[in-house]
């Protein structure tokens, strides 16, 4: 305390406790109130929305009476991004302590105290990409907004996904405005709007609602022909994953950070695939044309040495192998 008051030095050692020293140098009364109006950002459902426990409050009580400390003044209002900056480095070691700071600085920015976030990670950077662009105003700009960041912003998604859900919900988004245009946000969908879409998805055919640049032929547009039942399972499950993703972290929406979305009713249950599309989702054999499968019995039947490749040839002998597939031309029925 005397090194801190006397000299400016701050010695933020392993057994350092930032909110003892904090309470001493500028009372626990202050400092509490001050760590408050953060928690109640943090932990609060109109806010980051984290969940409350004991050692997430330690561990944000600790960041919040350090970045105090290293301002040199007990008011959360005073606090800089230069501040925030110069407290992380004092801590980079510790990971969660690290973590509990970036909280600190994104409260302080839902605050209105900084106007950028002076501690961004790799989940609160929109990582821009061309792919991830569309400027067409077939699309809400509002809603693309929430659809970019989901998918720049969440963890672990492959390319595959992202590029599969981007065409995806660029379908939803085409019709919300085309039958829904003040629907420009996920917070707006309610349960018979959701039932509403689900009911389209089903009904849908092939290249309605999606972009011309898309590789379809020009007969699926002109003669369009019903989805199949992978398109509409893939289509529901890609939005039911995209509204569950929103309940359970904050997103970054511009330059505001969005709350996790409170939605009144459940995506597990409203999203579903109707069991009709389920049942058509199964392996779906069609019978084998005579002639194919008159050419596969005889190449079964007058198989040879030469036909076999030599990994082949060295594991199974040639009566085995032409007895196996002399049966599988008789037997099978997908064959026949």
């Amino acid at each position: 305390m005397v090194a801190y008051l006397f000299c400016g030095f701050l010695i933020a050692g392993d057994r350092f406790s930032p909110h003892l020293l904090a309470g001493m140098v500028f009372g626990k009364t202050l400092v509490m109130a001050q760590y408050e109006r953060v928690a109640s950002i943090v932990f609060g459902k109109e806010g980051l929305g984290y969940i409350r426990s004991v050692p997430q409050e330690q561990q944000l009580l600790a960041a919040v009476t350090l970045a105090l400390l290293v301002n040199r003044n007990p008011s959360l209002d005073a606090l800089t991004v230069e501040s925030l900056q110069a407290a992380r480095q004092l801590i980079c070691h510790r990971k969660q302590r690290v973590e509990a700071l970036g909280r600190v600085a994104r409260a302080l920015l839902h605050l209105n105290i900084v106007r950028t976030n002076a501690l961004p990670n790799r989940f609160d950077t929109t990582t821009s990409s061309p792919r991830w662009e569309y400027s067409d105003p077939d699309v809400d700009p509002r809603w693309f907004a929430w659809l970019q960041a989901y998918l720049t912003q969440t963890h672990g998604l492959s390319d595959a996904y992202r590029k599969t859900t981007f065409h995806y919900l660029l379908i939803a988004g085409r019709w919300l405005k085309k039958y829904h245009p003040a629907v420009t946000n996920p917070g707006q969908w309610d349960e018979p709007l959701v039932h509403e879409y689900v009911a389209w998805v089903c009904t849908a055919k092939r290249g309605e609602l999606v972009a011309r640049d898309m590789r379809l032929s020009t007969q699926t547009f002109e003669t369009p022909l019903p989805l199949q039942a992978s398109s509409i399972d893939g289509r529901l499950r890609a939005l039911k994953r995209f509204f569950k993703a929103l309940q359970k972290r904050p997103y970054q929406i511009g330059h505001q950070l969005a709350p996790r979305l409170t939605l009144a009713w459940d995506p597990d249950e409203v999203l579903v695939t109707p069991e009709p599309i389920k049942r058509q989702l199964v392996p779906n054999p069609r019978t084998l044309d005579q002639a194919w499968w008159q050419k596969l019995t005889w190449a079964a039947a007058s198989l040879s040495a030469k036909d076999l490749s030599p990994r082949a040839a060295g594991i199974y002998p040639l009566a085995r192998l032409s007895s196996r597939r002399f049966v599988v031309g008789h037997r099978c029925p997908t064959l026949r």
